[in-house]
């Protein structure tokens, strides 16, 4: 059984780490960070978000819809965890921001990976015209985004992508992308950033305005030179999780 058909997974230990996916994506695409941070004593939570169960869902769904499944997986683990990291790949990284400005006492320490916080203008445009379209009468005549494959260097490793962006579920994101943004200096938690130099979903630049604009009192980024978007699949992998496992100990204490 894979990891992406377990439901949340949690456990009287503490703390305990929450891992959030990115956009048509699945807890598949947070194996590595989930299997070292289980093996390190943490109770881990990889729950597969609403409207993740095939591209027509998620087209149903919303950014609404995601955080709320965000958060149940938070009050989940908060039952029987005092210290709680939360770790978001891409949209994940968006909503586990949200989580970390709204829910700061339920939120110890927060890590983002290949986090998107914007995008540029001509893409907003185009997003949210296709995504009128969609919705309206034309809608049939306008189909979704191919990803054209996993955002990484590295040739193997399955990641549990759909092969799609329905348009709906982008201008969600965007929509999500402005939430966040005001948010940000509301977030306390100590942060971590990750993100792969060579990212070509997610600017770099990203995670730099991140760290410089959330209120946390650490926030370090660390960037990871020969990946992509991907970085928990990429060629940095292993640098990646060790540099998370690192900061979890740091920030939650060591349960082993």
């Amino acid at each position: 059984m894979g990891i992406g058909s377990r439901p949340p997974v949690a456990s009287t230990a503490s703390p305990a780490a929450l891992l959030l996916h990115g956009l048509t994506g699945s807890p598949d695409e947070m194996r590595p960070f989930a299997d070292a941070l289980g093996s390190r004593g943490l109770a881990v939570s990889t729950p597969l978000l609403p409207g993740h169960d095939d591209v027509d869902a998620l087209e149903r769904t919303g950014w609404r819809d995601w955080y709320e499944g965000a958060s149940a997986a938070l009050d989940a683990l908060r039952t029987t965890s005092d210290r709680v990291l939360v770790v978001g790949f891409s949209l994940g990284g968006l909503l586990g921001l949200r989580l970390a400005a709204l829910r700061p006492a339920d939120v110890a320490a927060i890590a983002t990976v290949s986090v998107p916080l914007g995008m540029p203008a001509w893409q907003r445009a185009a997003i949210h015209g296709l995504s009128r379209m969609r919705t309206g009468p034309l809608g049939r005549w306008i189909g979704a985004l191919p990803t054209g494959g996993p955002d990484m260097r590295r040739a193997s490793g399955a990641s549990g992508r759909r092969g799609a962006l329905p348009f709906p579920a982008l201008a969600q994101l965007l929509a999500l992308q402005r939430e966040v943004d005001a948010l940000l200096p509301f977030v306390v938690a100590p942060l971590l950033a990750l993100h792969g130099a060579l990212d070509r979903t997610a600017d770099p630049a990203d995670s730099a305005r991140l760290v410089q604009r959330v209120g946390s009192p650490r926030a370090a980024r660390r960037l990871l030179p020969e990946s992509f978007h991907m970085v928990g699949l990429d060629i940095d992998r292993d640098a990646a999780v060790a540099a998370l496992v690192r900061f979890a100990l740091a920030e939650l204490g060591d349960p082993t």
